[in-house]
Formats: C-alpha cells, structure tokens, sequence
C-alpha cells in the first residue's frame, strides 16, 4: 500500500500511520449488509463493537431534497435520530442503552462524505447482529457495517490514518479521501470515522467481493 501524503489532503499537520490489521466476516443480515469482525491494536483495542449506519434511509424511501442537504443538515438531523430514535432501539433488542455510545460522524461511500452515526460497546455476536438489523430496518438502510474491534484472527485488510485532536472534520476527511483514491483506486470505496481515526476497512463477503 503506498503512503498517502497528509498534505495533498489539505491537512499537512496531520499525523499518517498506516496500520495495518484485518477482520472476519462474521454474516449477512437482512435489511443490513454484511457483518465484519475487526482486529485493530493501540488505541482501537478497547472498542469491543462498533456498528456504523447512517439516520438518513437508503431504500425504500424517496426524499427529493435530501441531495439538496448540506453536511450540516444531515449531521444535525443524524444527532436528533441519535437522541430521539436509537436509545429506543437499543433498548427495544433488551439493551441498556447507557452501556452503548452513538456519535455522529463523517463517513464515506465511493467518494462522497456523509453524516454517519457509530454506535459503540461491549456486545457479543448474537446481540450485535440484531441490534445491526434493528437499525438497518427501522432506519431503512441498504447496510449496516459491525466491526468486532478486538478479533486476532480476521483475514482482510483495513487501513488507519490518524489526525491531531480535533482536527479531523468533514472536510479534512473528504479531501483525504480524495487524496487516498488518488492513490490506490481502491480506497475510493468508502471509509468510518471514530475519534481522529480515519479508518478504510477492505470488506468483502464470502466470496471475497467487495461490498
């Protein structure tokens, strides 16, 4: 993987680690996509499960405004479904939902940034996947990605590009998503943001497409 230079990204203060670590592809859920499972080290290690989605729907909806809607917009509607919806579901699966925390942030899909939301805690596998369905039906998304964060035996790749605290927003996050696909077309797929981490996870289903 070639090195992806933090000032094409319009961020030349930024600190580039690329880390590599892979994860397993645990199964398919309906209304959501697949389930990875990830391995990562360093600060990533005590993050037990992260599920990423988004508020706004994907299928089964037409809102012909919604691509009028700045990043602002959509973030600021993602914290109101964050507040008002998701506790409901967590709680809804039997879930404490103050042993879980949902952030809104940026995400990427084939080169275009987005208002994401990461929900994170400690869940087994089985719990996981039905709260990963749980939001991918309520809110009406094509997929719902869970990375098991702590698993030293998965088999595909993911890369880590970590920024100064704080410095990360949307914007930083598109340019180097750019820059990154610029680089390697594959990187152009999509990315998750958690913390100042910028992390490009390669998933793929049983098959060994990419999703």
């Amino acid at each position: 993987m070639p090195r992806i230079s933090a000032a094409a990204a319009g961020n030349p203060k930024a600190v580039v680690g690329i880390t590599y670590q892979h994860f397993n592809l645990c199964c398919q859920i309906k209304e959501a996509a697949a389930i990875p499972s990830a391995s990562q080290n360093t600060a990533l290690a005590e993050r037990k499960v992260l599920v990423s989605y988004r508020a706004t729907p994907s299928v089964g909806f037409h809102l012909p405004r919604l691509g009028q809607a700045s990043y602002i917009d959509r973030a600021t509607f993602s914290a109101e479904v964050t507040k008002d919806i998701v506790p409901k579901i967590i709680t809804a699966n039997g879930i404490d939902a103050a042993t879980l925390r949902t952030e809104v942030t940026p995400g990427g899909y084939l080169l275009k940034t987005n208002a994401s939301l990461q929900t994170e805690g400690d869940l087994d596998d089985a719990a996981a996947d039905r709260l990963a369905s749980s939001l991918g039906y309520v809110l009406r998304q094509y997929r719902v990605l869970t990375s098991r964060l702590d698993d030293t035996t998965g088999k595909t790749g993911l890369v880590i590009v970590r920024f100064p605290q704080g410095s990360l927003s949307a914007t930083v996050a598109q340019r180097f998503f750019e820059a990154a696909d610029a680089t390697k077309n594959g990187l152009g797929g999509g990315y998750s943001v958690v913390g100042d981490e910028q992390i490009f996870l390669n998933a793929t289903n049983s098959e060994g497409k990419t999703l």
